[in-house]
């Protein structure tokens, strides 16, 4: 996973995420290649959580179908096709304040790029 999609950071934002949950939650992650590195961050009471690797366009299209919230916390995007595809099955979208989020035509849910609480606020947000 390059290190631009930042998968440590949003493991961090969900620890403050999980202490103030009411219920269990589901949180689906799908990388391009296993990561084992984040191991310590996945020690969650009210979130389950599956990592999912190499999906493949049916796949990704039955999760955005069955999926309430899309969140992407990466910095640096050309053109970033799945908001564009989870905006069009009706997920809400949580993204970080970045030059590629600025184009948007549609409703998403801003955070600070450099804030785990943000990312937080904005995914409890989503949740209530």
């Amino acid at each position: 996973l390059a290190a631009h999609k930042r998968l440590p950071f949003f493991l961090k934002s969900l620890i403050e995420v999980d202490q103030k949950l009411k219920n269990k939650i589901f949180v689906k992650v799908v990388l391009d290649n296993p990561d084992k590195s984040n191991q310590p961050f996945l020690n969650f009471q009210n979130i389950d959580i599956e990592f999912q690797y190499k999906i493949n366009r049916e796949q990704i299209f039955s999760l955005y179908s069955r999926s309430k919230n899309f969140v992407t916390t990466s910095l640096y995007e050309s053109y970033y096709l799945p908001l564009y595809e989870a905006h069009y099955f009706g997920c809400h979208l949580v993204v970080p304040k970045a030059g590629y989020t600025e184009d948007l035509n549609f409703s998403v849910n801003l955070f600070e790029c450099d804030s785990e609480q943000s990312l937080a606020k904005s995914l409890l947000s989503n949740l209530s």
